[in-house]
């Protein structure tokens, strides 16, 4: 038995992803932290909203993705999908809760980039909205996987 993993399991199982609203991800992962390091969840999700603005606040005025929209779209996720560069080079220096979340939080923002088609330019309020089974879901093979 892992008991890191154990407990990274009860939190888990502690987590209602029935009763999260709007699926802020960095709550579901700022789980896993110490509870007076709780409070600092605030500052890492405004950072983890920047590309999820993007593409809520594009969805808000468009129904679609124009041609000459795209290539600047696909820049601007292209630069967010390096924040994982970053996340592998900080992960050594963290203790393991903070490791887990920063890969929680990196996963479900990746679980809603799998489902948006770029090439078509198209995508639905369900493709930008995973239900709490689907989050729920994530988050466990997150923790399955995760190794310090």
């Amino acid at each position: 038995m892992n008991s890191q993993r154990d407990k990274f399991l009860e939190t888990f199982n502690s987590i209602d992803f029935h009763q999260i609203r709007d699926h802020p991800n960095i709550l579901i992962a700022a789980t896993f932290w110490e509870p007076e390091r709780y409070c600092a969840a605030s500052t890492c999700y405004k950072f983890m909203r920047t590309i999820d603005d993007l593409i809520d606040d594009h969805k808000a005025a468009n129904k679609l993705i124009a041609p000459d929209e795209r290539n600047a779209f696909v820049a601007n996720v292209n630069e967010w999908l390096k924040t994982f560069e970053i996340i592998k080079k900080i992960h050594p220096l963290l203790e393991p809760r903070y490791q887990l979340s920063l890969e929680i939080i990196f996963e479900l923002y990746l679980l809603v980039f799998e489902r948006i088609n770029i090439e078509k330019g198209t995508f639905t309020s369900e493709e930008l909205n995973p239900c709490p089974e689907e989050t729920k879901q994530r988050v466990y093979e997150t923790i399955m996987k995760f190794n310090p």
